[in-house]
């Protein structure tokens, strides 16, 4: 796994990979985010506790709880591409799919996707390692307290435990080379009883073009002060890049901001730097244009809350 240090720390991290970012486009660390995209819903339930076929149901009745899975490539008997159960995936240019014991990934009931990662060193010869988590206290994505590679869909307090509550179902779709892995949180609800509108929001990577996409069907708590992301994070993060658990290498789209509305999604696309191994740092002969550059990138990115 390749990490990437910033070149020019202190102005990149102030304009590119500002925390709490909201826009149609953003870019930072090797990815592009845009909302300017069609919605889609792919409905894995029929309704409670009923899951459509090839789907699987976890953390109904939960409070701050994991659940794990495995995305593993290869069926660990046979690996041999007729007997391929899961799909292959790419974030910030590493593997996911085969790491962990391999390719597990952790579902937390609040809105949160994490990955276990070997331990490995960064280019400073520290010893890194990740440790997925359930946590309700939602963050800014770079920050140790959230210490692995992660996909934010709505991390926030959501709860299973109510009885107008459902719980989160995933399953693959697809032919065998373009799956996509489909996680809903279905009917969950913000916990305190000031929250009595359920929501429902997913997770979907492509295992083609390993995009990942936010979705949000309905996202009303009944609450103004939780409602539609007010006290969620949604965006992707990389594995830590010192020992703390911070990293350099991620996309924020939005932290505590009313932005994650019913009927629309959000697009991470990388970059081919991204896919290949490590977030994205200008060319050398690239510094002029960034220069002249900055005022109108400050300009697009005023709306931006730290």
């Amino acid at each position: 796994m390749r990490l990437t240090h910033r070149l020019i720390p202190g102005l990149l991290a102030a304009l590119v990979a500002a925390p709490s970012a909201f826009a149609t486009t953003i870019s930072a660390s090797g990815y592009t985010a845009t909302d300017a995209i069609p919605f889609h819903w792919d409905e894995l339930t029929n309704g409670y506790n009923n899951p459509v076929a090839g789907a699987t149901r976890v953390l109904g009745n939960n409070d701050d709880s994991l659940a794990s899975m495995s995305m593993e490539y290869l069926a660990p008997t046979d690996r041999s591409p007729q007997n391929h159960i899961g799909m292959d995936f790419f974030m910030f240019g590493s593997a996911i799919s085969r790491w962990y014991n391999p390719g597990v990934m952790f579902i937390s009931s609040n809105g949160l996707l994490s990955f276990g990662c070997p331990a490995h060193y960064n280019a400073s010869g520290q010893t890194i390692t990740c440790y997925p988590t359930s946590t309700s206290g939602n963050t800014a994505l770079n920050v140790n307290w959230l210490n692995a590679p992660s996909i934010a869909a709505a991390w926030d307090d959501w709860t299973t435990t109510p009885n107008s509550t459902d719980g989160v179902y995933w399953a693959f779709l697809g032919a065998v080379g373009s799956k996509r892995l489909v996680v809903e949180w279905h009917d969950t609800m913000r916990y305190g009883s000031g929250n009595p509108t359920t929501v429902s929001f997913e997770t979907v990577l492509y295992e083609a073009t390993n995009q990942v996409e936010l979705r949000y069907l309905k996202m009303a708590t009944g609450n103004s002060a939780t409602a539609q992301g007010v006290s969620a994070t949604a965006g992707i993060r990389d594995a830590p890049t010192i020992p703390s658990g911070a990293t350099d290498n991620y996309l924020q789209w939005s932290m505590n901001q009313a932005v994650l509305t019913g009927g629309t999604s959000i697009l991470f696309t990388p970059d081919a730097v991204a896919q290949s191994g490590g977030a994205s740092v200008p060319e050398p002969g690239s510094y002029g244009l960034l220069a002249v550059g900055l005022g109108l990138m400050g300009r697009s990115l005023r709306r931006r809350k730290a």
